[in-house]
């Protein structure tokens, strides 16, 4: 996507809050320790979700905006910089897999960051299946609670990403992490968006996953695909492949505009 309105110095000043506050973190604890690390190796993908909320901010002119999740870094750096000054901004404190509190038609903008990767099935399913239950209910409703005509912006992992297909060759699960519920593809998304009543207007899908380089024996790590030495390797087999090229960057941001 080209930005039309994140210039380079609102740019700048993204990534030093990030940096600064990542640097900031005291380390008294297990937890606090984890969060510094969390941070800092998801640090290009918290600058990048940043840069998209505010783009997709200023393109639709919105006044009354809901977050699916928690406050987190991404709304405190836009605060911090004054980008959502005059606006409404609300989090959803609700279970994502069920209707959500607020009435139809309600808000210009909806921003879903890495959470629809995490979403199990319906309370309520009874199968031993996997069904979408749970994925279905959130794009729905947030389709339900936006305004005709306005957007909802969505990023997850992509399941097809090069980094994914670099992991099975090298024996480990696909996923980006693999306690994730469920990693989709962009087909996925053209399929589930429409459905759910919004047409998908943008897919892209960008490298913004960090590669792990240290103890590629530690499962834990969905960084550990020992990028820095395969990455060459798995773009040469890709162009000398009849597959297709397009679409395999680590994850996807997605815009859906309400039908």
């Amino acid at each position: 996507m080209e930005y039309k309105h994140v210039t380079a110095e609102f740019e700048s000043k993204v990534k030093t809050y990030i940096r600064n506050h990542i640097e900031a973190v005291q380390i008294t604890d297990a937890s606090q320790d984890q969060y510094k690390f969390d941070l800092t190796y998801h640090e290009v993908r918290i600058v990048t979700c940043v840069l998209w909320m505010y783009e997709w901010i200023m393109r639709e002119g919105a006044k009354k905006i809901l977050v699916v999740g928690d406050h987190t870094i991404i709304d405190w750096c836009l605060a911090h910089l004054k980008a959502i000054e005059g606006k409404e901004v609300l989090f959803t404190n609700c279970e994502l897999r069920e209707h959500f509190p607020y009435s139809a038609n309600t808000f210009d903008l909806v921003i879903d960051f890495e959470v629809l990767e995490h979403l199990k099935d319906k309370q309520d399913a009874t199968r031993d299946l996997f069904e979408f239950s749970g994925a279905y209910n959130l794009l729905g409703e947030c389709a339900r609670v936006l305004k005709p005509g306005k957007v909802m912006v969505l990023s997850t992992p992509n399941m097809v990403s090069l980094k994914s297909i670099c992991r099975m060759f090298l024996k480990k699960h696909p996923y980006m992490f693999y306690k994730h519920v469920r990693e989709y593809t962009p087909d996925d998304m053209r399929s589930m968006f429409p459905t759910c009543g919004m047409n998908v207007e943008l897919l892209e899908t960008i490298n913004v996953w960090d590669t792990f380089e240290g103890d590629y024996s530690n499962f834990d790590f969905e960084q550990n695909v020992q990028w820095k030495e395969n990455k060459a390797i798995m773009e040469r087999m890709l162009a000398d492949s009849p597959f297709d090229k397009t679409e395999r960057g680590d994850d996807m941001f997605v815009v859906g505009r309400k039908k």
